[in-house]
């Protein structure tokens, strides 16, 4: 089966999570598949994983384009305006590109394509495209978009910015309608998802697919609370920090919960770890010489044996945290917010602690000084990240996915 897959990064290196899905997905759609792969990359230091990829997979083509708004500033802003008097929103508008456009065509001319894969409800962009493709097309949503909008909304903030949020959320909504209506398969990864996305929309529930995020974890903490044992707390944020809901959480977390702690138990450090923090977060941090920034780091594995907890205090979101599901697997027990831990099947005191204000982080880090309740949710964790999120239990459903559409095409 020849697959055109098209995703909005370069999925390589694995370091944030969106893509270790995409390439996690990619690795299971190439196990039978001959899959043609098309992508952006940002900077010619990418070019490098261009040459990993490669080596993993037989055609993969890209584009240079500038993506991430907190290092365009000038452009970013200049396509928002646009966006202003465009049908589509910002979040969207960023990812059209002539260059693109002119490739797929030239591509689809060439091949006999079974299956379109778009990864990332961006890409839909290109819908009108990759129709010509005259084949089942499936849409693989990583979040509920338009959800992380919708929750991004709040009274009191900046009256303008509150304004542009409103109209990129109305234009998006409308947009992740139409596609969801349009695909033939919607994969999500939670239930939460497929009712979002079915929220308002006229659509067969059996079109959508439920495949959480598939992960590889080999490394795993000795079972067991060092906490008591040791002079210091280590805690461990991990997260891309471009991401409005990393960036908001972990200054959250910074401001209110750090003060706190250092009345119950100033003997901590908190490891912040992450490629391109903000200069905000940056100026917050330097005032505490307990809090070290890492940016980006080789090995995750290096600092998930360091710490003894690590916290997902994420307000605004949706789909499904790669980070849990592989802090579950490595066995480091996790406090979370409930919408950091949406979608994944935890339950609280038993896979992982949830809380939702600073009293609240504060008393499950105080419960995890028990060394019965560490090594129970390090274990129940690993259970449970076993049964359902491990590659091995996720690539039964993604090959069912596919052969569907094989025995299909068989019968028409």
């Amino acid at each position: 089966m020849k697959i055109l897959f098209i995703t909005n990064l370069l999925p390589y290196p694995l370091d944030n999570g969106g893509k270790i899905k995409s390439y996690n997905t990619l690795e299971m759609l190439s196990e039978e598949n001959d899959v043609d792969i098309f992508s952006f990359y940002e900077s010619r230091k990418e070019l490098d994983s261009l040459k990993y990829m490669k080596s993993k997979f037989n055609n993969v083509h890209i584009i240079e384009k500038p993506l991430t708004t907190s290092k365009n500033i000038k452009k970013m802003i200049f396509i928002a305006f646009r966006s202003l008097f465009n049908k589509l929103p910002f979040v969207l508008l960023k990812f059209k590109d002539n260059n693109m456009s002119q490739l797929l065509k030239k591509e689809i001319s060439k091949n006999k394509y079974d299956l379109v894969y778009i990864d990332h409800l961006q890409l839909g962009v290109y819908w009108d495209i990759l129709k010509m493709c005259n084949c089942p097309i499936y849409l693989d949503e990583h979040n509920c978009e338009s959800q992380i909008l919708k929750r991004k909304i709040k009274s009191g903030e900046n009256i303008l910015k509150n304004c542009f949020i409103r109209l990129e959320y109305k234009k998006l909504k409308n947009f992740e309608d139409k596609i969801v209506k349009k695909c033939d398969k919607v994969i999500v990864l939670s239930e939460e998802d497929k009712k979002c996305l079915m929220n308002g929309v006229d659509v067969n529930k059996n079109k959508f697919t439920v495949i959480p995020i598939p992960i590889q974890a080999d490394f795993m903490k000795t079972i067991g609370s060092r906490i008591n044992n040791k002079k210091t707390l280590n805690i461990m944020f991990l997260g891309t920090l471009t991401w409005f809901p990393n960036s908001q959480g972990i200054e959250w977390f910074v401001d209110k919960v750090i003060p706190k702690l250092e009345q119950t138990n100033s003997n901590y450090k908190l490891f912040i770890v992450g490629k391109d923090p903000s200069e905000s977060l940056m100026n917050k941090c330097k005032q505490n010489n307990k809090i070290i920034v890492t940016g980006y780091v080789d090995d995750v594995n290096e600092y998930i044996e360091k710490c003894d907890i690590m916290i997902v205090p994420i307000f605004v979101g949706s789909g499904m945290r790669v980070k849990i599901l592989e802090g579950l697997g490595k066995r480091i027990p996790i406090i979370s917010t409930q919408i950091g831990a949406e979608g994944i099947d935890v339950e609280n005191e038993k896979d992982i602690l949830l809380a939702e204000n600073e009293q609240e982080f504060i008393n499950s880090i105080v419960k995890l000084t028990d060394n019965e309740l560490y090594s129970s949710i390090q274990k129940s964790g690993r259970k449970l990240f076993d049964s359902k999120y491990s590659i091995e239990a996720v690539i039964t459903n993604y090959k069912r996915l596919v052969l569907n559409d094989k025995e299909l095409k068989k019968n028409e």
